[in-house]
């Protein structure tokens, strides 16, 4: 993994490709979208496209006035400046680990099962169709044959987008439970057999004013479906507001038309063109343990009732 940010260094990064939303009469976005941390980090590095390599801009990626200002914790949510963000973005973040289990210990200690109604052949002495050999066997009550839809168990998939950015006003303390919630409820899904992916969704509004497409959606894929729980690495990039305060700020830069230093207005995923049915959004209600175990305890209800 990438373990710092070259910003302003030699050498030019391809500008980031965007693809741009048609929806007729819609607001005008651009999106990108990546597989994994791994790549969203790949995309920040390297010199700005001229048009952003200033030093507001630069400034803002690195967060020295606004850490200046606030304060570290409240600006990043870890001491250090972006050399420990990166750090943990690397190695992991402790402290990520106990607000999850902290949060884990005042849920259920279990979650029922995903069930899936499948189609399977029942036998009887009725049915769509009938089995000769048995018929000449004697079996009449088993010959005849029919599909129903029987309970069983079967791995389903469950989408969490999770909005890990946030206007100047949020502290990185509170985003932080974002993702711890995020994390709990995965791991509570995924001990009950469900399949997890986690996004996350980084949308604003006004990038520029000027600018012909002056909306954009970033997201990332920080665990797929399939792919095992590690919490260790998935807490540094979900409750670290240094994640998309530096790293975020960095992909934005990259696209090669001039943006505004304060990159645009952060904006929830639900209310883009991006939201796809059976998404479990709304994470930014999570600000601290109290309002995080009820956000789970609810999604968890809406899962168990939409099986």
């Amino acid at each position: 993994m990438t373990t710092a940010l070259q910003i302003a260094t030699t050498g030019r990064a391809a500008p980031l490709a965007t693809t741009p939303d048609t929806t007729p009469g819609a607001a005008k976005w651009h999106s990108a979208h990546f597989d994994s941390l791994e790549d969203m980090l790949a995309a920040a590095v390297g010199r700005l496209p001229k048009v952003n390599e200033n030093a507001d801009t630069l400034e803002s990626i690195n967060g020295d006035f606004a850490i200046k200002k606030k304060g570290a914790l409240a600006w990043h949510g870890i001491e250090g400046g972006t050399a420990a963000v990166m750090s943990a973005l690397s190695h992991g973040y402790a402290p990520g680990i106990d607000m999850i289990e902290a949060l884990l210990a005042k849920l259920p200690a279990s979650v029922k099962p995903p069930v899936s109604r499948l189609r399977r052949r029942a036998w009887g002495d009725a049915g769509d169709s009938v089995d000769m050999q048995r018929v000449y066997a004697g079996t009449i009550d088993r010959a005849f044959s029919r599909t129903t839809r029987q309970a069983g168990r079967a791995p389903k998939i469950i989408r969490l987008v999770v909005a890990i950015n946030g206007n100047h006003k949020v502290l990185a303390t509170e985003q932080a439970w974002r993702g711890v919630a995020a994390l709990a409820l995965t791991k509570l899904l995924t001990d009950a057999g469900y399949a997890v992916e986690i996004i996350a969704a980084y949308a604003s509004v006004g990038l520029n004013p000027k600018y012909k497409t002056p909306n954009f959606m970033m997201t990332t894929t920080l665990k797929q479906a399939r792919s095992p729980l590690d919490l260790s690495t998935l807490a540094s990039s979900m409750t670290i507001m240094g994640f998309p305060r530096h790293v975020g700020f960095a992909v934005k830069a990259h696209i090669d038309a001039k943006i505004h230093s304060a990159f645009g207005a952060a904006v929830w995923p639900e209310t883009t063109p991006y939201k796809q049915d059976g998404d479990v959004m709304g994470f930014q209600t999570c600000t601290d343990a109290a309002t995080a175990a009820t956000f789970v305890n609810a999604k968890l209800a809406e899962i168990e009732a939409s099986k």
